[in-house]
């Protein structure tokens, strides 16, 4: 997996200030889980990325370096077909 997810967990981590433990008792994993997957140790599952994202309220594109924009989910704007 790339740098990009390590990088971007403990950004987000870090900017809304919540501990390795926090997120993990919230993920429902070790903090060592946490570390390593900030340290590049070991990779998460994906179901493991889809649980980051919805926690942080982010993509998991954004997570996995696919897209740079750090959009909320629940802010994104849909454009509806047009008929």
């Amino acid at each position: 997996m790339e740098i990009l997810f390590q990088e971007r967990l403990k950004y987000l981590r870090i900017y809304y200030n919540i501990s390795q433990k926090e997120l993990a008792k919230n993920l429902n994993i070790t903090p060592k889980a946490i570390s390593n997957y900030e340290h590049g140790k070991a990779e998460p599952t994906c179901q493991a990325v889809i649980d980051i994202a919805q926690f942080f309220n982010v993509s998991t594109d954004y997570l996995l370096g696919v897209t740079d924009k750090l959009v909320p989910v629940h802010f994104r704007v849909y454009a509806k077909k047009s008929q």
